[in-house]
């Protein structure tokens, strides 16, 4: 049960919102805290200039942080679970299996609203707050009050105090929606990305010791706790404390119509991507599951970590660039392009190194992980130059398109597993993925044109370069692995692949496809005039 609320738990975050302590999006001109809004007044943040440069100096702060803490923070982990044994992280992974629904509940993506919207005055913020607190304090009641119906559920009484300590973050985390999403409309990455460092590494500290002081599962719990706290406290002590108390019925009529739908959209991505999983927990082997799963985690582990640092990024960006159809509409281009950039190579390299890769790194006893991983990697392909059109159109204030889409996803994708599960078995799973999903994909390419002005023909074709330089590198990839044989040892072999995968890549793009590799590399290189010449 511990391991299957585990996995359940990798899939509900690598498909969630950021949440408004994750999705921190700041800039390098400080607003000062009590600096105050006029309705409709907004910082001068064009499409050009400041912008970009605020933008690139976000994704600095927030990518350099994120790699510190992620180092960190796997250090931190191993030292712990060597202290904690297996049943303390049970009943952590037994709390997660509902909460992070509930945290969706509570956060009615009122950030997102907070960031996308035109005017955020000094009276909107003190009204959201009275909103996003109602909320909150809501969700942690039911939260609360359901705890001892799911202790009886999963036959574990230990669980139910967890989870009543858990559902307090949701109140705690509502007090620094509006302060922190007020920052994102700034772009204040800056001191955002290093509150987050200081307080998680402080939190796995905190973790560390209450684990070596004999507290168990209240170790883990604690440090929640701790870095929500901490988190909220920051927030308000950088930003400053609410001046008034406001409430606009009005204002929540607004909020609402755009945060009921965007979190619906939310809940029908994290079922219709967890559908696949909860098919093969009732219809196969737990052993299947676990390979799957891995497979799985292994196939989105990059596309994650990229949204990890550019996801704050990308909300606020492309809300201000909405004002500029034809810059949103090429920007958006370049920014897929870009990740699709690093995605492809990487997971075509991932399918080809993985008969040698798995056993060498995972053990014989993943072995049966291989024909799973290949697989998935064909699927990661579809998903990740999909995977940014919803979080575009919430960007452009449309969430009723999102919700429209992923219901679709939702009515085809779990029904196509039960349906190729019952009649193909396991290989109607990876069937439902490779046909189910670029279907309904067809159909988010149409809203895509509609809503946006990108036709399926344009977007589909920004990705020749990533698409032939990937195939290349694959081909060549395959043919090394072929000619070495098995007379090496893997570790030189892997070695060998990866090397020539890689030099063919870049041979394919910097030839080949030269004007794209110019037009992702003049963002980084503050020259976007001349990449927009040379398109």
């Amino acid at each position: 049960m511990g391991r299957g609320a585990m996995f359940l738990c990798l899939r509900v975050s690598a498909h969630s919102e950021p949440s408004s302590r994750e999705s921190g999006v700041f800039m390098t001109d400080q607003t000062q805290p009590g600096d105050t809004e006029s309705p409709g007044e907004q910082k001068n943040l064009g499409p050009t200039g400041d912008l970009a440069a605020r933008a690139r100096s976000a994704v600095l702060w927030v990518g350099s942080t994120t790699l510190v803490w992620q180092v960190v923070s796997w250090g931190m982990t191993l030292l712990t679970a060597r202290i904690l044994v297996p049943d303390d992280y049970g009943i952590l992974s037994l709390t997660e299996t509902v909460s992070p629904f509930l945290g969706m509940l509570a956060a009615l993506n009122l950030t997102t609203f907070i960031v996308q919207t035109d005017r955020f005055a000094e009276h909107e913020k003190a009204a959201m707050m009275s909103l996003t607190c109602l909320v909150g304090a809501v969700m942690t009641i039911v939260g609360v009050s359901v705890a001892p119906l799911l202790g009886v559920f999963f036959d574990n009484p230990n669980m139910v105090a967890p989870f009543q300590a858990v559902a307090l973050t949701f109140v705690i985390r509502a007090t620094a929606v509006v302060p922190l999403a007020s920052l994102q409309r700034e772009f204040d990455f800056k001191p955002i990305s290093l509150m987050r460092l200081v307080v998680g590494i402080s939190s796995g500290m905190l973790q560390l010791g209450l684990a070596w002081a004999g507290y168990g599962y209240w170790a883990l719990v604690m440090g929640i706790l701790y870095r929500e706290v901490a988190s909220s406290v920051w927030a308000h002590l950088y930003v400053g404390f609410p001046r008034q108390i406001a409430w606009d019925p009005k204002l929540y009529r607004i909020a609402l119509a755009f945060g009921a739908p965007a979190t619906g959209a939310l809940l029908a991505a994290v079922l219709f991507n967890s559908s696949d999983k909860m098919v093969i927990g009732k219809l196969f082997s737990v052993e299947f599951l676990g390979v799957y799963s891995m497979a799985f985690f292994l196939t989105d582990l990059p596309l994650a970590k990229i949204n990890s640092v550019m996801r704050p990024v990308f909300l606020p960006y492309f809300a201000r660039l909405r004002e500029d159809p034809e810059r949103m509409r090429d920007h958006f281009r370049r920014f897929v392009l870009a990740v699709t950039s690093v995605i492809f190579p990487v997971l075509v390299g991932l399918a080809v190194v993985a008969p040698d890769a798995v056993p060498l790194v995972l053990g014989e006893k993943w072995s049966h992980l291989v024909v799973p991983l290949q697989v998935l990697c064909a699927v990661g392909l579809f998903r990740s130059f999909m995977d940014n059109i919803p979080h575009l159109l919430l960007a452009l204030g449309k969430p009723m398109q999102v919700l429209g889409f992923r219901m679709i996803y939702l009515a085809v994708l779990p029904a196509s597993f039960i349906l190729g599960a019952n009649v193909w078995g396991t290989t109607g799973i990876y069937g439902a993925w490779l046909i189910g999903f670029p279907a309904v994909s067809i159909v988010v390419l149409l809203v895509l044109r509609r809503e946006v002005g990108i036709s399926p023909w344009d977007y589909t074709t920004n990705l020749t370069a990533p698409v032939c330089a990937s195939a290349g590198m694959g081909l060549a990839t395959w043919q090394v692995s072929q000619w070495l044989g098995s007379g090496w040892p893997l570790l030189i072999d892997i070695a060998l692949e990866i090397t020539t995968g890689g030099a063919i890549y870049l041979l394919i793009y910097g030839t080949l496809f030269r004007r794209q590799a110019i037009s992702i590399l003049s963002v980084l290189r503050r020259r976007e005039d001349a990449s927009d010449n040379a398109a």
